[in-house]
């Protein structure tokens, strides 16, 4: 799997996690991401791996969604195209999904229960529409233009200030020797 295909693979993660209202379900199948040592690669093809498996599968009452990610120009393998007619033969929907609106217009298409869509809404105390811009945001500035979390210059990162010689390396307000006196 390549890097971009990767983060690619995490964010759609981390709007599945967000946006799918039990009891649906899902998972990933870790299969191509990572070259893995080849007594190991045997092990897990012994136990049942079968390559070519969707990376992941999503399933809700009545219905079990088996999602291929793809980036914008990588192309379906044969053996994957292989385990996507299986899965069909078998009853399973297969899609295969080069964006995220992508994995969501087919979860909708499907009829999945995710947080806040119109069509699961049916009582004003269920929570708004929650569209991909506002799961996954930009952080939001002060009108200053800087960022609202501050920057640790020394590591190049968001998050918590970090004391100048501070001990262990530890946040300013997690410093164990630090009883607030400066």
């Amino acid at each position: 799997m390549k890097h971009g295909e990767s983060i690619f693979h995490s964010v759609v993660a981390e709007w599945l996690g967000l946006c799918l209202i039990p009891p649906a379900w899902w998972t990933t199948i870790p299969g191509g991401h990572a070259k893995l040592p080849i007594r190991v690669a045997a092990r897990i093809k012994r136990l049942g791996y079968k390559a070519g498996t969707p990376d992941l599968v999503v399933a809700w009452p009545g219905k079990v969604l088996w999602i291929e990610l793809k980036g914008a120009k990588t192309a379906i393998a044969p053996h994957q195209k292989a385990q996507h007619e299986l899965l069909r033969a078998a009853g399973c929907e297969v899609a295969i999904c080069r964006t995220v609106e992508a994995v969501e217009a087919e979860l909708v298409r499907l009829g999945a229960p995710l947080r806040g869509h119109r069509r699961t809404l049916q009582a004003p105390d269920r929570p708004k529409l929650v569209s991909l811009v506002e799961v996954i945001r930009p952080q939001p500035r002060d009108p200053s233009g800087d960022s609202i979390r501050p920057v640790d210059r020394r590591r190049g990162r968001r998050g918590p200030r970090f004391k100048q010689g501070g001990r262990d390396g530890y946040p300013l307000d997690l410093d164990p020797g630090d009883n607030g006196g400066g």
